[in-house]
């Protein structure tokens, strides 16, 4: 079989090179030939004809060869269409160049493409500062240019600089006169080279023939190309088609708009007309369908669209910076350039209506890296004819990267980013994922940072360490540190984890996958690596629990949690064979969806396979090496709503999915009083999260509107609404959709409001311009790190203007507005704002410190404050309304002495104290920490740790247990002994809220309780330093690992474990000397058929309760307590138990009361008339019985059989009566 396919290659390379008697054919006869006969020679004779050009074209703007290889097949699947449409002499090479070019265009634009290549944000290459000396750089300009000449000039400029043609040969195939070639060549010159200066590139910049790549067609995508001619439907793939069907798509609107633009002279109506059936075409051909049989072909013409004059300028000033490398991207619409001396660039040809966004990167060495976006409304009317761009000098940041043992390392690489404020229309800074890799003395630098250094964050890679897996493992160093370029950062060898890769037989699987970590579609992706020859791999991991997944072409994949990694670690894998996964994908109609993308979200819990494939002309999907097991996949496709972790398993029989059409939401917007359309208003989607009310709005994504009309798609599933906001009105929102509407339409009718406004003041009373305020309104409360607003997408926020002033559309709810700027800080509440719409700001307050582990400096620790309250006085303690108090969190890294400081703190009572990273999150250590009222203007000190013992001790776990523990998995507690204050009886729960944090009681308990951090080590082993003098209480529960695709699912306690203990007064005040508890057994949760753990308790009579003393009878056993509501709520199925079975004398109740005192349980049993025995427990947090019996909730109700053995637990409701009938045969 193999042998009869290289044949048919062979036959199809040797029709298309050596095309015998068509050689000698016009192109106007080879395309008649073809269009009249579909003869595939004709066709072949065309690709050998025209293929270099095409595929020298394709080479050039798109430097995968992939992507050049679908661009060059789609072209001429284009032209297999076409053929018939074209009869103009001399047409058919610049038509070919100029499809050749929307194609090319569109796959560099395609944002499936950018994702699989460059992330979900599509971002330009790393700044290269020779970008525009590169050859490729110039010829991506110069096709650029040549596609939007008119076509009289285009044509001799492809027939003679891209085609070879001489003169005479140009002017044959045209029917032109030699003359008339020349001239025309000449004024195509003439304009490119105007063209081209105001692009910033020399007027040398020239046409020098056939330029750029190799112009021979490889003979495999030459064999491939012609066999389209025949066979369509299965020669190419989804995406060529999709490609060709979009660039028909593109011809057929710009020959619509030129038709509309004609016809304007004479009546609008019929140019509206027109434009409505170019966006209706361009609508229903959204499903990538097999190609149309008949369309009428437009000639090609330049593309008509709008223009921005872009300018680069410094600071604060109006002058111009020449030299800056721009890219920008708007829908189809590819531009490099560079701006020219005065700092301009004109950017022409953006689209009336882009796919998503007009972005552009500007990046010149020595300047900060910009970027602005203008997100899609439904016709770019927030688009400038003009901006500037201030561009600011960089400063530069470095370091130096060490080992454990003070060694530089020599290779690593550090990534940086500087994130800055981002909205619609805002300038970013774009330092995003720079590699900047360590000298042999461990030093690197970067050059392309901001001056405030506070947003900057780094990771650390390298094959021989341990890798940070996300920004902020290695905590970051202080802003004054990175830019003294005296930075330290440590990275460690870690534990080794390796094995080998082999198949079902046993043998290595070379190339296999293999990935570190949960979740593959975080930013960044975590650590992977390729098994070599033998099938071996090795990573430098954390000591501690991972997960390792492995994916190989032809096998199923295979993934592994590890528990305790510690040391050297050998981990094999044995892959076994794949399992075929297919399908087909159908609209609602039952037409197949061709394009569609089928994404594996989660497998057995993680996140950790990389699959996609996509639908082919006939729907179908198909991914060869699947588990056996679930998959939890997404499918979306442009205009059809996407489906969101989809249970699927692989079948012999396929799966058919059925898309839904997007949800498309459009509608009018008036003025409920009137009747008037609302002339401009903001459109924000919103979803529902878990139930939440109100819906979480997405700020982010919100769109401008205007003229009265709105329409805006929504493709996230989880209960979309959408929200109006309009000056001068209340805002309005939708009722819920659902995701299967569709097309839906939905009219806002505004009610008048009062606009938000305000101005911002210094204290001497002068307006403060660029001040960033924000608005929070209820559930939307973000959390301010550092002092600076990070989540800018989930909350309005504008920036006030010269004369200090600010607004926002009117509420209806209570709100608050905070203010932040380099001079100081402001906070009001509605209330506040309402009374008086000045907001004077005020000075930052500081806090700074020493951090100390025993007698030595906790250096390279991470430190964290967090606002506990805010300060008292008007301007900086305003009355919260519900969910409208922003939350204050500030961090920072302890230089090598333990010092730290905090900028930029708002005035308010501050919690600071070291954190720590844990397998379950980040961990304050509160019995480390100490509380601060910070003033405005003023710097608080503090001293951290350095005080008390370290408490060392062992977790042990039973023998012959056979699991391993997770020791990442569970709760661990290690906190102060105390009793809890309660509140006077009779307080409603707004007067207890005030007591508990105004009674002195309240605050005896806040100030005397701690809580330590507690890591457990692979071998159970702990140590916490620095642990005052005070009784203490552990608490242990482990969890076993989530296993399947449901994390949301109830964790299983695997056992518990609790010990209290004091640590004594030190001479001093502390001690080196560690406070050894010694082994702490691990008290294993019980199954059924386990033994029922002995116990001896006092009981509510005075007298004790012993399980031994009911040996030898069936015992249902009920933890329970008074103030437990659905305790007392199975007090009626016990009774009817008891009445069923309480005289026989194989069966007997004990109640196990877990109340604090015994009065409470003693009254509820007497006014209840419950007849069986009760023993007491005590309050829950220091009785030991419910562990050991792995109790997790209350009421936990046992059955126990006469042999001591567990029959049945966690009985509810008649579940109680009946366990107890069957274990004594009762009917």
């Amino acid at each position: 079989m193999a042998s009869g396919h290289r044949g048919a290659v062979l036959r199809q390379i040797e029709r298309v090179f050596s095309l015998g008697t068509l050689s000698g054919m016009t192109e106007e006869q080879l395309l008649e030939h073809f269009a009249a006969r579909h003869d595939e020679a004709a066709f072949e004779a065309l690709i050998a004809r025209h293929g270099p050009m095409v595929w020298g074209l394709c080479r050039r703007l798109l430097h995968d060869p992939h992507d050049a290889e679908d661009a060059f097949q789609a072209t001429f699947l284009v032209l297999l269409r076409k053929a018939g449409t074209l009869r103009e002499p001399g047409q058919l090479s610049p038509w070919l160049y100029g499809v050749a070019f929307r194609v090319a265009s569109r796959v560099r634009s395609d944002p499936a493409r950018r994702r699989e290549k460059e992330g979900r944000v599509a971002r330009p290459e790393a700044v290269d500062s020779d970008v525009f000396r590169d050859v490729d750089g110039l010829r991506d300009v110069i096709d650029e240019e040549v596609n939007r000449l008119p076509e009289k000039y285009r044509r001799p400029v492809v027939l003679c600089h891209l085609e070879g043609l001489t003169y005479e040969e140009a002017a044959r195939q045209l029917q032109w006169t030699t003359g008339m070639v020349k001239g025309r060549l000449t004024q195509a010159r003439e304009q490119l080279r105007r063209r081209l200066t105001t692009r910033g590139l020399a007027p040398s910049v020239g046409l020098a023939g056939p330029w750029g790549f190799p112009t021979t067609v490889p003979q495999a995508l030459a064999t491939r190309t012609a066999e389209v001619a025949a066979h369509i439907a299965t020669a190419a793939s989804a995406s060529i088609l999709a490609l060709a069907e979009g660039a028909i798509r593109t011809m057929l609107f710009t020959k619509l708009k030129a038709a509309a633009s004609v016809l304007a002279v004479g009546t609008l109506m019929l140019a509206a007309c027109a434009f409505a059936l170019a966006q209706t075409g361009e609508k229903n051909q959204a499903v990538a369908t097999p190609l149309p049989e008949k369309t009428v072909v437009p000639k090609p013409s330049p593309v008509v669209g709008r223009s921005m004059e872009f300018r680069a300028v410094e600071p604060g000033t109006d002058r111009g910076i020449p030299g800056v490398q721009l890219t920008v991207r708007a829908g189809d619409l590819q531009t490099k350039a560079m701006t020219d001396e005065t700092g301009r660039y004109l950017i022409e040809g953006i689209p009336p209506k882009v796919v998503s966004s007009v972005a552009i990167w500007a990046r010149k060495d020595g300047l900060v890296p910009k970027s602005i976006t203008w997100w899609n409304d439904s016709a770019n009317t927030r688009l400038p004819e003009s901006y500037s761009l201030p561009m600011e000098p960089a400063a530069t940041i470095g370091g130096l990267i060490r080992d454990e043992t003070g060694e530089p390392i020599e290779g690593a690489t550090v990534y940086i980013r500087a994130d800055s404020k981002r909205g619609d229309g805002v300038p970013v800074t774009d330092v995003f994922e720079f590699p900047a890799k360590t000298d042999a003395q461990g030093r690197w630098r970067c050059n392309l940072v901001p001056a405030d250094t506070s947003s900057v964050s780094t990771r650390l890679v390298h094959p021989e360490y341990v890798s940070d897996q996300s920004y902020g493992d290695t905590p970051v160093p202080s802003p004054e540190q990175l830019r003294a370029r005296s930075a330290v950062m440590v990275m460690t060898r870690g534990a080794t984890l390796s094995g080998t890769v082999t198949d079902a037989e046993g043998r290595p699987i070379p190339n296999a996958h293999v990935k570190l970590g949960l979740d593959r579609f975080s930013a960044p992706q975590p650590p992977s690596t390729r098994t070599d020859a033998e099938g071996h791999y090795q990573f430098h991991v954390k000591p501690g629990s991972q997960v390792l997944t492995v994916q190989a072409k032809g096998h199923a994949p295979d993934l592994k949690r590890l528990p305790a990694v510690q040391g050297r670690e050998r981990v094999d894998f044995q892959l076994p064979p794949a399992q075929p996964f297919f399908g087909r994908i159908v609209d609602r109609q039952g037409r197949p969806v061709a394009g569609a993308r089928v994404v594996v979200d989660t497998w057995r819990g993680y996140r950790t396979l990389e699959v996609k494939v996509t639908s082919d002309a006939k729907g179908r999907y198909r991914w060869e090496d699947a588990p056996a097991d679930e998959v939890l996949v997404d499918i979306a496709m442009g205009d059809y709503m996407p489906i969101r972790r989809k249970p699927m398993t692989a079948s012999p029989q396929g799966d058919e999915i059925t898309l839904s059409p997007m949800l498309h939401v459009h509608g009018s917007v008036v003025d409920a009083g009137t009747g008037q359309p609302v002339e401009a208003f903001k459109v924000v989607p919103g979803i529902v999260i878990d139930g939440a009310k109100p819906p979480h709005w997405l700020y982010g994504d919100l769109r401008s509107a205007t003229g009265g009309r709105y329409e805006i798609s929504l493709d996230d599933p989880r209960t979309p609404h959408v929200r109006i906001e309009a000056e001068g009105y209340q805002p309005a929102v939708s009722r819920p959709f659902q995701v299967d509407e569709g097309d839906t339409v939905y009219d806002f009718k505004l009610q008048k409001g009062t606009t938000i406004a305000g101005i911002v003041r210094l204290p001497d009373g002068t307006p403060l311009t660029g001040a960033e305020v924000i608005l929070v309104t209820p559930g939307l409360s973000p959390t301010i790190n550092n002092g600076r607003i990070t989540q800018r997408d989930r909350n309005p926020w504008v920036e006030t203007g010269p004369d200090g002033r600010f607004s926002f559309p009117a509420q209806s709810e209570d709100y608050s507005i905070a203010v932040f700027h380099d001079r100081g800080f402001g906070e009001l509440s509605s209330q506040d704002l309402a009374a008086d719409p000045v907001v004077t700001v005020r000075p930052w307050g500081r806090i700074q410190g020493t951090y100390r582990i025993g007698s030595m400096p906790g250096g390279r620790q991470a430190i964290q404050a967090n606002r506990q309250r805010p300060a008292i006085g008007r301007d900086l303690k305003p009355t919260f309304g519900p969910g409208t108090e922003l939350y204050y969190l500030f961090h920072d890294l302890a230089d090598d002495q333990g010092q730290f400081a905090l900028d930029r703190v708002p005035p308010g009572l501050y919690l600071v104290a070291p954190v720590f990273h844990e397998p379950r999150g980040l961990t304050t250590a509160s019995g480390q920490s100490a509380t601060v009222e910070v003033r405005s203007g003023e710097t608080r000190s503090v001293a951290l740790g350095g005080k008390g013992q370290p408490v060392v001790g062992r977790i042990v776990i039973p023998k012959g247990f056979d699991r391993q523990v997770d020791w990442s998995y569970g709760s661990f507690q290690f906190e102060t002994a105390l009793e809890c204050p309660t509140p006077p009886k009779g307080l409603n729960a707004k007067e207890q809220s005030r007591w508990w944090w105004e009674s002195e009681e309240s605050k005896a308990y806040s100030r005397a309780f701690h809580r330590f951090p507690l890591r457990i080590g692979p071998d159970g082993s702990f140590h916490v330093d620095d642990v005052p003098s005070a009784p203490y209480r552990l608490s242990i529960q482990v969890y076993e690992p989530p296993s399947g695709n449901d994390r949301s699912a109830a964790a299983k306690i695997v056992g518990m474990a609790t010990r209290k203990f004091v640590v004594p007064e030190l001479q001093g005040g502390r001690s080196d000397e560690p406070l050894d508890l010694g082994e702490i057994p691990l008290n294993l949760n019980k199954r059924v058929g386990d033994l029922a753990p002995a116990f001896q308790v006092p009981a509510l009579n005075g007298k004790t309760v012993a399980l031994a003393d009911y040996r030898g009878k069936y015992v249902l056993l009920d933890f329970w307590a008074t103030w437990c509501a659905p305790c007392l709520a199975e007090t009626p199925h016990l009774k009817a138990t008891f009445e069923a079975f309480g005289k026989d004398e194989r069966f007997a109740m004990i109640g196990l009361s877990l109340d604090a005192s015994k009065d409470e349980p003693r009254e509820y049993v007497a006014k209840q008339g419950l007849p069986w025995g009760q023993g007491f427990l005590g309050a829950w947090s220091e009785a030991t019985l419910p562990a050991e019996y792995g109790v997790e909730g209350i009421p936990s109700i046992w059955l126990i059989g006469p042999d001591g053995k567990v029959i049945a637990m966690n009985l509810r409701g008649d579940q109680i009566k009946d366990a107890v009938s069957k274990a004594l045969a009762i009917p």
